[in-house]
């Protein structure tokens, strides 16, 4: 089985549990694939505008562990990155998510302290609320389960690297 069977196996069975986010960028940042379930404008302005798609373009390109990206509220998601042997690279993102519950108005009140405009803090509120919660004791491994699908390589717990986005 390919990479993008492997991939499709694993998201039909982490749905059979979870209705969590999928996503598939080339090294351009492009979209190559999603299962949808979050909106792209939301995940491109607020979870990983251009400069952040920089920095995980460079991270990809020098480390091969993935990567676990937290942002205040607990909304986490990770990176996998596929690299082939003509150096092209994808980046697999499961996310974003909560790891525990968080309120409406606790969402409100963290949006609406960011300078956006108002449509745009309407919209970010919008697909906040939209986000599945996940606990860690599933979301980590479902990064484990991601990282050997596209890479063929196991990994303990331990070697995911994880960093905080302000």
């Amino acid at each position: 089985m390919d990479t993008a069977g492997r991939v499709d196996f694993f998201l039909d069975l982490m749905s059979c549990c979870n209705d969590v986010a999928y996503w598939c960028f080339d090294d351009q940042f492009a979209l190559v694939s999603t299962n949808g379930k979050t909106n792209e404008a939301f995940l491109r302005a607020f979870i990983i505008d251009e400069k952040r798609s920089d920095q995980l373009l460079l991270h990809g390109a020098k480390e091969g562990a993935p990567l676990v990206s937290s942002m205040p509220l607990g909304i986490e998601w990770a990176c996998v990155f596929e690299k082939s042997e003509n150096q092209r690279m994808r980046i697999h993102i499961i996310g974003p998510l909560f790891l525990s519950d968080v309120s409406t108005r606790q969402i409100e009140t963290y949006v609406g302290g960011l300078p956006l405009s108002p449509q745009k803090q309407r919209m970010i509120i919008t697909e906040l609320t939209k986000l599945p919660v996940l606990p860690a004791t599933q979301f980590f491994p479902y990064v484990q389960m991601l990282h050997y699908c596209v890479t063929g390589n196991k990994l303990p717990f331990s070697d995911i690297l994880h960093e905080s986005v302000p």
